[in-house]
């Protein structure tokens, strides 16, 4: 939270926090689109227990493998966001640097 307000002045601390609050939310929003996104595309519409199918074996061993390439696709997305920042941060300090 203390890197957007790095380079604020000392009375716009707010608008850096509040700004950081919102990426947070954006965030969130978006690791959840993620998670139903897959669970609709792979569990599919039909029902919770299908008469005459396993629980355990059909919809739990889904449901994890679901939650298990979720957690991928977020790692990756996560990872990607990582580069963008440490690129970003790169090309500010080198532009700054040769001033």
């Amino acid at each position: 939270m203390a890197l957007p307000t790095l380079g604020l002045e000392l009375g716009t601390s707010g608008v850096g926090l509040g700004l950081s609050a919102k990426a947070r939310s954006l965030g969130m929003l978006a690791s959840m689109t993620v998670v139903m996104i897959q669970l609709s595309i792979h569990m599919g519409p039909g029902p919770i227990s299908a008469p005459g199918s396993d629980f355990v074996h059909d919809m739990l061993f889904g449901y994890l493998n679901v939650v298990e390439m979720s957690f991928t696709v977020q790692a990756v997305l996560a990872f990607i966001a990582t580069l963008l920042v440490i690129g970003t941060g790169w090309a500010w300090r080198m532009r700054n640097t040769t001033n």
